[in-house]
């Protein structure tokens, strides 16, 4: 499998994750000028943005890490 696809493997089963834990799906890969957001989703009232990082394993470091300040920002923008 290529990066993309993988990529897209990951946030299926992210996705499926969420549903299961009671949390509505309203858009996958919400594109704008500024970037992308992988999954935007509703519990309740409160709405989420999901940024979907896929790991093999923890040798290449734990997902929150790869979100920095200006992963952040941007996703602020979008």
């Amino acid at each position: 499998m290529n990066k993309r696809e993988i990529g897209n493997k990951g946030e299926a089963m992210a996705a499926s994750f969420l549903e299961n834990k009671g949390i509505i799906i309203l858009e996958r890969n919400y594109q704008k000028r500024f970037g992308e957001i992988d999954i935007i989703g509703k519990e309740g009232n409160i709405l989420l943005f999901i940024e979907v990082k896929y790991r093999k394993n923890e040798s290449f470091g734990y997902p929150l890490e790869s979100i920095g300040y200006f992963k952040r920002e941007r996703i602020k923008k979008l």
